[in-house]
């Protein structure tokens, strides 16, 4: 089993974003603005005041702003590798799965992963690297070829 990712550090960097550091090692900027707009429950964070109150909870799994509007490390690291460009967003794989009618068996053996991992990206569980991002569009682009 993995070891959960830590918060050790948050700070507001301007109205939206934050500088997160996880597991004291690594740090990431991540914007929250799309999410804030989107998300209703969010949408307190508009106010930089509120937005600028930002702490990680005393264990490190989640950031806080009060007592109703938190969020888990887990989904921040991932949405932090996302946004750097190191890693694809669930929804890209899902759609790519939908769009191709792939079963877990078939994107193990298109990607060469093992069935698990398969189900682990596709279940949104792990993160899904950039280069899985990359193998993806090489077999849409191979297929289509093929099919012309």
């Amino acid at each position: 089993m993995n070891k959960p990712v830590l918060i050790t550090a948050v700070a507001a960097v301007e109205s939206g974003v934050l500088e997160i550091t996880f597991d004291g090692k690594k740090s990431f900027r991540v914007d929250l603005r799309r999410d804030i707009a989107d998300y209703p429950v969010l949408a307190p964070l508009s106010d930089p005041a509120l937005f600028g109150t930002v702490h990680a909870d005393e264990f490190g799994h989640a950031v806080r702003w009060n007592d109703d509007i938190d969020l888990g490390a887990d989904g921040l690291w991932m949405e932090a590798h996302v946004q750097a460009g190191l890693a694809v967003r669930f929804e890209e794989f899902d759609a790519w799965r939908k769009r191709n009618g792939l079963s877990l068996t078939d994107i193990a053996n298109i990607l060469g992963v093992s069935r698990r991992t398969a189900t682990n990206y596709a279940g949104g569980f792990h993160l899904i690297p950039k280069i899985v991002g990359l193998a993806m569009v090489g077999w849409e682009t191979l297929k289509a070829r093929k099919a012309a």
